[in-house]
């Protein structure tokens, strides 16, 4: 994969999860609002939806459905968790929801992190946290009710609520090279912030594992059925067929 031109330096793209003030505001008791723009409108007439959606948009919502298994590896080794085939559905269906293809600040060295970026909230709760201590911590002792137990995996009470959210993704050159963050927010359930951090992408790790030799790890057949499953039904919900899953 070649990353090519730079993307446009933006990010109001489709399905982003801001402040009802403003982008650089913190998340609150308040919660977060929607955004929709022009390029994640699934309102648009289809002409302008097929246009917009040929070059780039169509090569990477193929890559998510062939190599999703990887997107799912990449984005717990981002985040520190452990992505179960129940939340990797729920964070596919809502880039799909999103259309988060379309949004201008994806290229293909950054998909696992646009995939978290344009999915919304994501249900924390029975997933398992590997080598972030501070996030176990944060956890255990900010939620009420909720602990994270030896083996890593967030436990709580009936009516607790754990969600992760991405906001604010950043792109800029520095030495010639792009460089990309985004926030890491958790949130309790009055959603006020249990932890929070800025994640720098590391743009090697989903090609290194796309590119990966005959002899590496196994493909997870249940995490590529879901993506097909997803896919196709996001294809009957948009009345198109998305020919790029083929």
């Amino acid at each position: 994969m070649v990353l090519g031109d730079l993307p446009c330096v933006r990010c109001s793209g489709a399905g982003c999860w801001v402040l009802p003030e403003d982008r650089g505001g913190r998340p609150g008791r308040g919660g977060w609002k929607k955004r929709s723009t022009a390029r994640g409108n699934t309102a648009l007439g289809k002409r302008r939806r097929k246009k917009e959606f040929e070059g780039l948009p169509r090569e990477i919502f193929g890559l998510v459905g062939s190599e999703f298994d990887r997107v799912v590896e990449a984005a717990g080794m981002e985040t520190g968790v452990r992505i179960s085939s129940g939340l990797a559905r729920e964070m596919l269906r809502g880039w799909l929801n999103a259309e988060g293809y379309m949004y201008t600040g994806a290229h293909f060295m950054n998909v696992p992190q646009m995939v978290l970026y344009t999915a919304g909230p994501l249900f924390l709760l029975g997933q398992t946290i590997a080598g972030k201590a501070e996030l176990a911590r944060n956890i255990s002792s900010r939620v009420p009710g909720a602990e994270v137990a030896a083996d890593g995996r967030i436990e709580a009470a009936s009516g607790c609520a754990v969600d992760m959210v991405f906001t604010d993704h950043r792109q800029y050159v520095k030495d010639g090279l792009l460089v990309e963050t985004m926030r890491f927010t958790v949130l309790d359930g009055v959603r006020a912030i249990v932890h929070e951090e800025r994640i720098r992408f590391d743009h090697g790790r989903f090609e290194g594992l796309v590119e990966d030799s005959p002899g590496g790890p196994q493909r997870d057949r249940d995490l590529l059925a879901i993506a097909q499953e997803e896919i196709s039904a996001h294809g009957r919900r948009m009345g198109r067929w998305p020919e790029a899953a083929n």
